[in-house]
């Protein structure tokens, strides 16, 4: 009763689900889908991240145009902000807090 008989007529992976068990074939299974949806995902992640990456990158450049331009403007809009809270300022503390 060695089974050889039963074995010998049976396609290769039905012969690998009985002697494996049925178990250890679902478990296989399990981690070779995971395993390939993992890897689909995780290319679909790399994508996104050069596409994100090249977009800072260009906001980094757009950014730094504006700063370096405006940037004197920006620094004259302060100063007038400060001096027209220094001008309605009632004490010296409210005088003291447009300083900051």
């Amino acid at each position: 009763m060695d089974g050889g008989g039963l074995l010998t007529g049976m396609p290769p992976w039905m012969r690998f689900i009985l002697v494996a068990g049925p178990t250890t074939v679902i478990a296989l299974f399990l981690v070779y889908q995971l395993t390939n949806e993992r890897s689909l995902k995780l290319d679909e992640i790399r994508r996104n991240q050069e596409s994100h990456a090249s977009s800072m990158a260009a906001q980094a450049t757009a950014f730094s145009f504006f700063a370096t331009s405006h940037g004197s403007d920006t620094a004259r809009i302060i100063a007038l902000l400060r001096q027209l809270c220094m001008n309605t300022a009632r004490n010296y503390e409210e005088r003291r807090g447009c300083g900051e």
